[in-house]
């Protein structure tokens, strides 16, 4: 069993389950990314580029045990 990150939101700390959707939910929306991006035509690089590079961190300290107390 994946033990998932200890997640709090505004105070209120999330369930296994709620972790774990917003674990896959991140992946989910990182998987679209990839394939579609996102934006208008002329910027889609860029604002694209910044998702990505927010959500990579976001699945790395969910992902690594030694990262995910920060």
């Amino acid at each position: 069993m994946h033990q998932e990150a200890e997640i709090f939101i505004n105070g209120s700390h999330l369930s296994e389950e709620e972790s774990m959707t917003l674990r896959m939910a991140i992946d989910t929306f990182a998987n679209a990314l990839a394939e579609e991006g996102i934006g208008f035509a002329d910027n889609r690089t860029s604002v694209t580029g910044r998702y990505m590079a927010s959500l990579s961190r976001i699945q790395l300290l969910l992902e690594n045990p030694a990262t995910r107390n920060q």
